[in-house]
């Protein structure tokens, strides 16, 4: 009888509990590989131990093949590519369109994200809307892409309203009131500074006789426009939208270095600080440099909490300041900087960091470095800070925490000789009559079509499309609106 036989009973057992441990050794073991494999490592061809990392990579328009360091794979965007860690040099081609390319460093179990490729297509595909008879005295696009304003050449009350949706309509033809605008002896002009976030009603600054005054254009019903220092009996040098509310208004007297606000449903203004020598009021914040309480020969640069502004930090007295504010994830970034100093100070939350201990320095973020900067910009999500002095550029991805310094090789026409952002990810310029686009850190540079610095270049919401104010070819006093297509004919 086997079960009374003890020495066989014992083997049994031993015989189990061995199999258990195994089972359970590769149960682990197989966990361990599982674990392993989930956080990117490999082996190589050499037994190596090695740690992989992942690409996505996507393009507009797609697919796109996609090359590393200038070999074939099998993927074509969008992608997700496994690949080990390391430098590369990604490169995505399709056919009729330049080749986008550029060096990604995979970390071990890290993800790189290249999902903003824009494709450029070798031929351009362009025709005329409209022939402007002259030079615009205007022109400026709506915050949603779709409506944009040209000023009539040769008549500063008239305007031209292009509906980019449907661009071979007839432009609307705008008027404003005669009497809105202060009679002018010789030279005025237009300048566009904000539109409101209705799409709606467009702030614009009327230079004549060495004055300014400000005018709210209304473009569903421009006799209703409105000549903002007459409603408000202001001598204003500069007005500005608060919170992008067409209703609510700052005003600024840099004569008398006053800062007040005003709305049109309570049309007197209240004074809300002096001693003010510059501002910038953006769409998450106002920030000011004032003199007041400043030691001597500084300015303080404040941004405005709530009934009262906080001190961000101090700089010796300039002409030109640097100052702006976006969000991006949720955080306020606010860039500091003037033209005399070489450096761009960046905080990020300051009002938070000034909350927690009030009596602490606030240290900055980032310091961007720049010989005598101009200009500052956000990207229009927020997530790119772009300075620049003339051909010389340096931009910090909050994202990455990485800054890139370059220069471009063309000079930048006049006016303004600052580059704009057409989307989130690419810097556009007019050089020598042509608009060049090329991405935030400087690469895939493009020679696109005609412009006039003046009046720029302005494209739809998918970056399908631009829309050009360019110099006839035939008439050289007359400037043309030109459509063109960025997708080559077999993508449209």
């Amino acid at each position: 009888m086997d079960y009374l036989d003890h020495n066989k009973d014992a083997r049994h057992r031993f015989i189990l509990f061995t199999g258990y441990f195994l089972i359970a050794i590769a149960i682990a073991m197989g966990t361990i590989v599982l674990v392993y494999r989930a956080y990117g490592f490999g082996l190589n061809t050499d037994g190596s131990v090695t740690q992989n990392g992942l690409i996505f990579a996507a393009s507009h328009p797609d697919p796109a093949k996609v090359y590393i360091d200038g070999k074939l794979t099998g993927w074509r965007t969008d992608a997700k590519l496994t690949i080990a860690e390391g430098n590369y040099l990604l490169t995505l081609k399709r056919d009729g369109y330049w080749d986008w390319q550029r060096s990604v460093e995979v970390e071990g179990g890290g993800v790189q994200r290249v999902d903003y490729p824009l494709l450029i297509p070798k031929t351009l595909d362009s025709r005329v809307l409209a022939d402007l008879g002259g030079v615009p005295s205007l022109a400026s696009q709506s915050p949603d892409q779709r409506w944009l304003l040209l000023g009539k050449p040769g008549n500063l009350t008239a305007f031209d309203l292009y509906d980019l949706k449907n661009p071979t309509k007839p432009a609307t033809s705008l008027n404003l009131p005669a009497s809105l605008l202060s009679p002018a002896s010789h030279n005025q002009s237009w300048q566009s500074l904000a539109w409101a976030d209705d799409n709606r009603h467009l702030l614009l600054k009327h230079t004549y006789d060495g004055k300014a005054e400000f005018i709210l254009l209304d473009r569903t019903a421009p006799g209703q426009s409105l000549n903002l220092n007459k409603v408000f009996n202001v001598a204003a040098t500069d007005i500005a939208f608060i919170n992008r509310n067409f209703n609510d208004f700052y005003l600024y007297d840099g004569a008398q270095k006053t800062l007040q606000t005003a709305s049109l449903s309570s049309p007197t203004p209240a004074l809300l600080a002096s001693q003010v020598t510059a501002i910038q009021a953006t769409d998450s914040g106002l920030i000011i440099v004032t003199a007041k309480d400043a030691p001597k020969g500084q300015s303080l640069v404040q941004l405005r909490n709530g009934d009262h502004f906080s001190t961000i930090t101090s700089l010796p007295a300039d002409k030109q300041y640097l100052l702006a504010a976006a969000k991006y994830h949720g955080s306020l970034y606010v860039v500091v900087g003037a033209s005399q100093r070489n450096t761009i100070n960046i905080y990020k939350d300051p009002l938070q960091q000034l909350k927690a201990d009030p009596a602490l320095a606030l240290q900055p973020k980032r310091i961007l470095f720049l010989k005598s900067p101009k200009f500052v910009s956000f990207s229009p999500d927020g997530q790119f800070v772009s300075v620049e002095n003339g051909q010389y550029f340096s931009v910090y991805d909050i994202d990455s925490g990485i800054s890139y310094e370059y220069s471009v090789p063309h000079t930048l026409d006049l006016p303004g000789a600052q580059a704009k952002w057409m989307d989130n990810y690419r810097l556009t310029y007019v050089s020598h009559g042509i608009l060049i686009e090329f991405d935030y850190d400087g690469s895939n540079r493009h020679s696109l079509m005609a412009a006039n610095a003046n009046s720029g270049v302005f494209f739809d919401a998918k970056d399908n499309t631009a829309y050009s104010v360019a110099p006839s070819p035939t008439v050289g006093s007359h400037d043309q609106l030109v459509q063109t297509n960025l997708l080559t004919k077999a993508d449209r």
